[in-house]
């Protein structure tokens, strides 16, 4: 197939999914609509895993390669609000709790680039700090990270003790939160969800990936309270700038969402399930669940008012 039919394939996607949420019409609305966020987690409300039971359509052989060009970034002009810079004289309330800020915007070769990648990553660190403090020293901040940082951050396969296990308390009095704004890929063979570093390729991500379910077992593996983690990324092969996987149609990806094991411990908020996307918002100039998360994490998630905003409430905020 070439770049055209690839990208009507992904065009239909879109359709589709205006389709689902405005009640059966493909037309599109005036501005892209959200995709649901998933939850995974005991303490919030569960709702369906979206995974196709279809057999995914895989392409055997090796396809021509299309002529790509990437587009432009939107423009980062002062049209958006500004961050709120981190602030030095911060109050530390969260002495022992550790970050990790993943932003990913500029890829390698033909994958498209994720616009906001920074932006999102600016704006979490500095609710993190600022507003919910989070220690300056105990903020992991990585920005177009390749396979062997994620794998220094959060371990390998056989050793979780990366830059995370450095930096919880000995005792176990640590909370971990991960952001991650980038691309997710499938191993369309497998439809095995992968984090994407900027040096990885997604028809090879099997290879130079880094998998999801990866993450998640070497942070339920650390002695800590409770690590959340919120994902700003889609993992059925396409984004909002363009297709990412060309070994298979896109229309038939359905990554397989690693699932949870039943503890109190991880907890999981996802800007989209396997086989949907995940939108920017040009005009915030931020992912659109990055928008929502924000907004949310400074306080418009606490519905009772409590001064305390849990999985549940930010969960409820996030998806409406």
């Amino acid at each position: 197939a070439d770049a055209s039919a690839i990208n009507a394939q992904f065009a239909q996607i879109s359709r589709q999914q205006f389709a689902s949420l405005n009640g059966g019409t493909t037309t599109a609305p005036s501005k892209p609509a959200p995709s649901q966020p998933a939850v995974a987690s005991n303490a919030a409300p569960k709702i369906s895993t979206g995974v196709s039971t279809a057999s995914p359509a895989v392409l055997s052989g090796h396809l021509p390669k299309p002529n790509v060009t990437k587009t432009a970034l939107p423009s980062t002009a002062s049209s958006f609000a500004p961050i709120e810079p981190v602030r030095a004289d911060a109050k530390i309330l969260r002495p022992n709790d550790v970050a990790v800020i993943i932003g990913n915007r500029d890829y390698k070769g033909d994958i498209p680039d994720v616009a906001f990648g920074h932006r999102d990553a600016d704006a979490m660190k500095s609710v993190l700090v600022n507003e919910l403090g989070f220690s300056r020293s105990n903020v992991i901040d990585a920005r177009d990270a390749g396979q062997a940082e994620l794998v220094s951050i959060f371990g390998s396969k056989s050793n979780n003790r990366g830059k995370v296990w450095r930096l919880i308390d000995p005792d176990g009095d640590s909370n971990v939160f991960v952001f991650y704004s980038g691309h997710g890929a499938p191993d369309t063979q497998s439809n095995t969800p992968y984090l994407m570093p900027v040096d990885s390729h997604p028809d090879t991500i099997q290879l130079n990936g880094f998998p999801l379910s990866q993450m998640y077992a070497n942070l339920e593996g650390l002695d800590v309270k409770s690590a959340l983690v919120f994902l700003d990324a889609c993992f059925s092969g396409g984004s909002a700038g363009g297709m990412l996987t060309k070994a298979a149609s896109p229309v038939a990806v359905t990554a397989k969402m690693p699932a949870i094991k039943t503890s109190q411990k991880l907890t999981v908020l996802a800007a989209a399930e396997g086989d949907q996307l995940a939108s920017w918002d040009e005009k915030s100039g931020f992912g659109m669940f990055t928008n929502s998360l924000v907004t949310g994490l400074k306080g418009k998630a606490d519905q009772n008012g409590d001064k305390q905003i849990t999985a549940s409430e930010l969960h409820s905020f996030v998806h409406n």
